[in-house]
């Protein structure tokens, strides 16, 4: 044990007061006791729901690690606890991110414990002062004959014993220990801990309880409270006292002696905490404990406290000699037995009289006026009956829990349907009492001026009554004097009385009303005969009107006060918990429980108000803190039970959806009249219109009157329920949810998938591109496109219907559909994109760091990524060509396997933003491959090749090396390459093959925006692209100090909040190809604009594409692609280096006439698909000059052909009038250099400035003649 500093004593209560207590009245000192209390449970109760982690590991095995956090036996031998974390750099290290991470949580629960030690010494000094006589004219005696002392000093002991029970609940034997070890660490010993740390110690020490345990350890909780034991006296005093009292004044709302225990409900939670502090009296005292338990516990063992726990006295009793004979003498099993058969007869028939009562216009005004006490008398059997069931079921007894079980066998859905039921009607009366008691005094003029306007007219039928019997002669007259004139005047008295009646004395009106009827009573007795149908008629009404008058005078406040002392529902937290389940299940199935749960959440919330009250008496700084957490708690606890709404209005979402899929319900524009029964479709529509109307009765329910009112405590509002947030929010979770399902099943591809494009080892003869993409027969592939364009159209009806059926309940559901869906698109597409382009990040990483040339083809981790892999595996150039006539790949044959109208689908079924993130990650695709290729050519250059290759370089720009000096040296440096060309192709190739689908991509996304968007918003929007493709142009020229744009948002003016951010896929411009950088190839196309012209319009034109598709945005994906390498840092050698792999496909290649292009040789090949592998060439070298530098080498190897073939200029050869013949590797060189000229969209001309035009010709004339 730490030793206390000196002049410290290990008692806390001699040495420890509260900070805030000064000398004031006994009852202010209780209250703020009583109030600090309160807070400290609070505290504790968020506190131990923040537990970090490392302070629960428990250990599972002598072996296992666990972190350096000590239990109290630290304090044993501290000094070796010390040295062995020393000896460990682990769990040394970890011991000091533990401080790092938790220090302040530590030091926030040990003010806890040191607060609770301090109210506590606080407590236990007052009740010393109070014996010691040290308060003047203020005794224990004349305090206990006070109501109030009575109850603030049963609150203050409460509190403290409520506090206490709360830590060992909510915060476990091991983490109090470890925390107040890991605190004494932090600070460094006891002098820098304080002297608490001793009380502290001994109020965290181990009580061996379980918060999960059904049944406490045996002397718990009397050993944990009676380490801080209070003065006897007065807590005896008090219980004694307790017998007879009713501290809260709650038997006047419970008039009837059968529901005592629950009156007493309060105070008996605060006598069972009390008698832990006078343990003797549990033990021995039992005629003490037959007046409490008689009092209190007479029927009612299970008993609530501290919000959401149960205290079963049967069970927790039976170590207490005299308390489990008093308590088990009365709770015998015959009577138990009939207590539970009773109350189970009432639910069913307090159910009936309840639905009698919540029939729709039943609970009128008129009605609640006319019943009030019926109808609490009702609420009150109804809240009595269901606490005994609720609470009682739980029981843990031995003998008690069967017989329970036996006779109030109800089943759950009926005993929580009463709940229901009940908190509806309690929250309807209540409404209608309030508004009856808030207009009281307007109803009250109103209506004595109806029954005085009633006696006028009266008074005047027997004016009119007593003239046409003088007319007639008979013995009534109506002159001044007569019967009839002295009538009219006793009219008038009686109405000058009922306008002078006083809504405040009720006793006087009360008369008044009473001589009014007996009155009104003599004039029907002594009306004339032929006048009685008339007369009885107005005097019936006239009655009527002064009942309500009366009614109105009886209302009094004291009907809500009762209403909430019935209603209140705390102890229901508890039983609820185990309930939740079913709770929610009831809500999805029936929609009009969504309004009861919501009055159930505000019968929660009456409960909740008496400990604020005490807050607010004591006037404590921590009220509106404290009604944060309890309100925040009640919330999640209503959104709980509330989040099956959502999920049912989307589970009929979806069955619209379905029907609409399976059906066609959209009439046509004209219909034959003998059609018209088959386009009815009416058990359908029947169906669909069930679906829509169970949606509304959800939202009607949650979005109809607010019940669930926000709370004001101390000036401060604190957040109500927001319906219309929870109903969106769920309808948007379970959107996503169910996208990404489908997505991800309906987007999976059979079959190796593809991660990279490509492979950078391998022999060379090895099938390489056959490794990266999956070599299949092409029929196969024809297959695999016809078969993901089937589930293309598949996913785009699925899609089409559950967007119709979103947007055709928007307005039921007080939703904005579309809106929604495209949010939700795009973000499932973004995170899709994130977690492709972190693979590729992971994969370029993982095979620089190795040191390695091999990248494993890891398979893709997104349905992106799937479609990605299956458009590259369709489109495989070893068995497929890309024929830009037909926008397809064909087979030799001419059959197309993934013709364009698939990326129609793929653009219907995914939408635009899914496809700018396709073609943005073909982009990285083509960067990575291309940047693999740099990385085999530098891995090549270094191992020796450099010099050869610059020897190679001078040999074609000497025009008198040698006649055969030039393709010797060609010859030999491909040779002597041999290793890289086959893992060079395979890489380039992957890098072509991408780019027309990337191309294609951004055509269809083109097309989608010229249709879908006005052309006043596409032209400016291409005008700027071609803007931004310009200056990058300008910046990638030699020597240019230019800064190349980030976007083409870039320096326009935002206006306002409204701007929105655009995004316009557009086909990469002709011409801009070589203007390009490696690391700006995959999001060439894609570009973003700033504007706010947009506010206003429909997300289907403008919203749907344009914002959608950007993905140039603060997400971060808009960065260049990991290993992509600029332009400007390419190897000097890398386009001799292409010249010699073009070299390498000469003996290979030859010309298609059905093409009129060169290409490889139908046989089977070793090298990849040469139009790919030339797109590759001009990616990569498509900056800096390099590729202008691959035409200048071209050029110059077939001047040195031509030269080796001749042996003389080639210029000069005709005018000497020798006949040249043409090699063959000029001719295929040609060709070579015309499709690299048309794949970097440059114009043909510029081919002349490398080759002259009349080796042009006659490479072509070389050709015809092959052909022919």
């Amino acid at each position: 044990m730490p030793e206390a500093s000196p002049g410290s004593t290990s008692e806390p209560g001699n040495q420890l007061t509260i900070a805030n207590l000064k000398p004031a009245q006994p009852l202010e000192i209780l209250r703020e006791l009583a109030s600090q209390g309160t807070v400290l449970a609070e505290d504790i109760k968020s506190e131990g729901q923040q537990l970090p982690r490392v302070l629960l590991i428990e250990p599972k095995s002598k072996k296992a690690q666990l972190p350096p956090l000590f239990d109290f036996r630290y304090f044993s031998d501290s000094d070796q606890f010390e040295q062995s974390l020393e000896d460990d750099a682990q769990a040394s290290s970890w011991d000091e991110q533990i401080r790092r991470a938790h220090g302040s949580y530590f030091e926030k629960l040990y003010r806890l414990y040191e607060a609770l030690v301090a109210l506590r010494a606080g407590l236990q000094q007052f009740l010393q002062q109070l014996l010691a006589g040290q308060f003047l004219h203020y005794s224990l005696d004349t305090m206990l004959l006070s109501n109030d002392g009575k109850k603030l000093l049963l609150e203050a002991i409460y509190s403290l014993g409520s506090a206490m029970l709360t830590l060992a609940h909510h915060i476990p034997d091991l983490p109090r220990e470890r925390s107040v070890v890991a605190f004494f660490r932090l600070k460094g010993g006891t002098q820098a801990v304080g002297p608490s740390i001793n009380a502290v110690m001994k109020l965290c020490a181990a009580t061996g309880s379980n918060p999960s345990a059904k049944q406490p350890p045996a002397g718990f909780p009397e050993s944990f409270l009676a380490r801080f034991p209070l003065e006897q006296q007065p807590v005896l005093q008090l219980l004694n006292n307790l017998r007879q009292d009713d501290l809260y004044s709650a038997l006047q709302h419970f008039p009837n002696p059968e529901h005592r225990s629950v009156a007493l409900s309060r105070q008996a939670v605060r006598v069972y905490i009390t008698l832990y502090y006078c343990p003797k009296l549990l033990h021995r005292d039992a005629p003490l404990m037959r007046s409490l338990v008689d009092r209190h516990f007479a029927d009612c063992w299970v008993i609530p406290f501290s919000q959401g726990r149960l205290a079963d006295l049967a069970a927790e009793w039976e170590a207490f000699g005299a308390a489990k004979a008093t308590l088990l003498g009365t709770l015998v099993p015959g009577r138990v037995k009939l207590l539970a058969a009773s109350h189970a007869d009432m639910a069913v028939g307090l159910q009936k009289q309840l639905q009698d009562y919540l029939v729709e216009g039943q609970l009128k005004e008129e009605y609640v006026l006319e019943h009030n006490a019926e109808l609490l008398d009702c609420l009150r059997s109804c809240n009595v009956t269901l606490r005994w069931l609720l609470l009682h079921a739980s029981t843990n007894h031995r003998k008690l829990r069967p017989v329970v079980a036996a006779a109030a066998a109800e089943p759950p859905d009926a005993l929580l349907g009463l709940l229901l039921d009940t908190a509806l009607m309690e929250n309807r009366v209540r409404r209608i009492a309030g508004r009856l008691l808030g207009s009281k005094q307007e109803r009250w003029e109103a209506q004595k001026q109806v029954v005085a306007s009633s006696l006028t007219r009266l008074a005047t039928f027997f004016l009119a009554l007593k003239a046409a019997s003088a007319v007639r002669g008979t013995h009534l007259d109506a002159s001044p004097g007569s019967d009839g004139s002295r009538l009219s005047v006793w009219f008038d008295e009686l109405t000058q009385q009922v306008e002078g009646m006083d809504l405040d004395d009720g006793a006087g009106s009360n008369r008044r009303v009473q001589q009014l009827n007996a009155a009104l009573d003599d004039v029907e007795r002594f009306h004339p005969a032929e006048a009685a149908a008339q007369t009885k008629a107005y005097l019936a009404e006239i009655r009527g009107h002064l009942a309500r008058l009366l009614r109105l005078a009886d209302l009094q406040p004291e009907l809500l006060h009762a209403l909430d002392h019935v209603a209140a529902g705390a102890w229901a937290w508890a039983p609820l918990q185990s309930h939740t389940a079913r709770l929610q299940a009831m809500v999805r199935d029936d929609p009009s429980n969504v309004a009861k749960v919501l009055c159930l959440a505000d019968k929660l919330r009456q409960g909740e108000e008496a400990p604020l009250l005490l807050l607010e008496q004591a006037g404590s700084p921590d009220l509106a803190r404290i009604a944060a957490c309890s309100h925040a708690r009640l919330l999640s606890f209503t959104q709980r039970l509330l989040q099956g709404v959502p999920a049912a209005v989307f589970e009929a979402l979806e069955a619209a959806a379905q029907l609409r899929r399976e059906h066609d319900l959209e009439l046509p524009a004209r219909v034959e009249r003998d059609q018209l029964r088959d386009y009815a479709l009416l058990p359908q529509r029947a169906h669909l219109l069930r679906l829509t109307s169970r949606m509304a009765a959800f939202a009607n329910g949650l979005l109809g009157p607010t019940l669930f009112s926000p709370v004001a405590n101390g000036g401060d509002s604190l957040p109500g329920l927001e319906p219309h947030k929870l109903l969106t929010e769920g309808i948007r979770s379970h959107l996503a949810q169910r996208l990404a399902q489908v997505l991800t099943s309906a987007l999976a591809f059979p079959g190796q998938p593809v991660a990279l494009p490509y492979d950078r080892s391998g022999a060379a003869h090895a099938p390489l591109l056959a490794v990266a993409f999956g070599r299949s027969p092409t029929a196969e592939l024809i297959a695999a496109g016809q078969e993901l364009s089937r589930k293309l159209r598949g996913l785009c009806a699925w899609s089409a219907s559950l967007r119709s059926s979103l947007e055709c309940s928007q307005h039921v559901l007080g939703i904005q559909a579309r809106p929604m869906w495209n949010a939700e698109i795009e973000n499932l597409t973004h995170t899709a994109m994130a977690l492709e382009l972190k693979a590729f990040q992971a994969d370029n990483k993982a095979s620089q760091g190795s040191g390695s040339a091999k990248q494993a083809l890891n398979p893709p981790s997104t349905w992106l990524g799937a479609v990605a892999s299956e458009l590259l595996r369709i489109a495989d150039p070893q068995l497929l060509q890309h024929s830009s006539q037909q926008m397809a790949w064909v087979d030799a044959t001419g059959r197309q396997a993934a013709p364009l109208h698939l990326l129609q689908t793929l653009h219907d079924s995914l939408g635009t933003p899914a496809m700018g993130a396709l073609h943005k990650l073909l982009g990285r695709r083509i960067c990575s491959a291309a940047a693999a290729a740099v990385q085999l050519c530098r891995a090549e250059l270094s191992s020796g090749l450099c010099g050869h290759v610059a020897n190679l370089g001078e040999v074609l720009q000497d025009p008198l090396a040698g006649t055969d000096g030039a393709p010797a040296v060609l010859a030999e440096m491909t040779k002597r390459g041999s290793r890289l060309w086959p893992r060079l192709e395979a890489a380039l190739a992957a890098a072509g093959q991408a780019a027309p689908l990337q191309s294609h991509i951004a055509h269809q996304m083109r097309l989608h925006a010229r249709v879908s968007c006005a052309g006043s918003l596409t032209s400016p929007l291409e005008t700027l692209q071609q803007a931004r493709a310009l200056s990058l142009a300008a910046a990638a020229q030699p020597g240019s100090s230019a800064q190349p744009p980030l976007s083409i948002a870039s320096g326009m003016p935002q206006h306002g909040r409204r701007n929105q951010q655009l995004a316009l896929a557009v086909r990469q411009p002709r011409g801009q190809a070589g203007t390009q950088s490696l690391a700006a190839i995959g999001n060439s196309s894609m570009a973003t604009a700033a504007t706010d012209w947009t506010q206003g319009h429909e997300a289907s034109g403008l919203d749907a594409w344009l914002r959608l598709a950007g993905l140039s945005d603060s997400r971060g994906l808009d960065k260049p692609a990991p290993g992509a390498e600029d332009g400007r840092q390419l190897p000097e050698e890398l386009p001799l280096l292409m010249l010699l792999l073009l070299h390498n496909l000469l003996p290979d290649c030859m010309y298609s006439q059905a093409n009129a292009a060169v290409q490889l040789s139908s046989k089977p090949s070793r090298h990849a698909d040469l139009q790919s592998l030339l797109h590759g060439i001009v990616l990569m070298l498509s900056s800096s000059g390099n590729l202008q530098r691959l035409l200048e080498h071209l050029g110059e190897s077939i001047h040195a052909h031509i030269q080796a073939a001749t042996s003389m200029a080639a210029h000069g050869a005709q005018a000497a009038g020798i006949e040249v013949t043409m090699p063959p590797e000029v001719s295929l060189l040609v060709g070579l250099a015309e499709a690299i000229i048309a794949k970097a969209c440059l114009p043909h001309s510029h081919l002349h400035k490398f080759i002259s035009p009349f080796i042009c010709a006659s490479a072509h004339t070389v050709f015809a003649d092959r052909v022919l």
